[in-house]
């Protein structure tokens, strides 16, 4: 045989990114959010074995949850993908505690913003982030 490399699976901890305000807001989006969150999950796995709680990342228990997962499951990677508005106070502490690639993923459910577009779609359909 030629020098062939073993390929090894890659582990990829996937954390969905909301912020817990946002559901006195708009708890009528939880649902389809979480559904969004589970395409973007499937389409993780073409590159690799996902990781992740079954949880919206929106609190910072929930990321820690997902930190000591992540670790236990000894990741190769973090996907942060904001599914709506979120804010680094909930993930960012609690990530300076973990030694990974942490790749930031700004998701839209839309491809381009629409003359219709109103401030409630805004926040359901264009994640927006300020983990840096």
């Amino acid at each position: 045989m030629l020098n062939q490399k073993k390929t090894i699976p890659l582990k990829i901890g996937y954390m969905p990114l909301v912020h817990k305000t946002y559901w006195r807001f708009f708890p009528y989006h939880e649902q389809p959010i979480l559904e969004l969150a589970k395409k973007l999950k499937d389409y993780l796995t073409q590159f690799g074995t996902v990781c992740e709680t079954g949880k919206l990342i929106d609190c910072m228990d929930h990321a820690k949850e997902t930190r000591l997962l992540f670790q236990a499951e000894d990741v190769d990677a973090v996907e942060l993908a904001t599914t709506t508005y979120s804010t680094s106070d909930d993930v960012i502490l609690d990530l300076k505690s973990f030694n990974s690639l942490t790749i930031e993923w700004n998701t839209q459910k839309s491809v381009k913003i629409t003359n219709d577009l109103d401030f409630d779609k805004w926040m359901y359909e264009h994640g927006i982030t300020g983990v840096p």
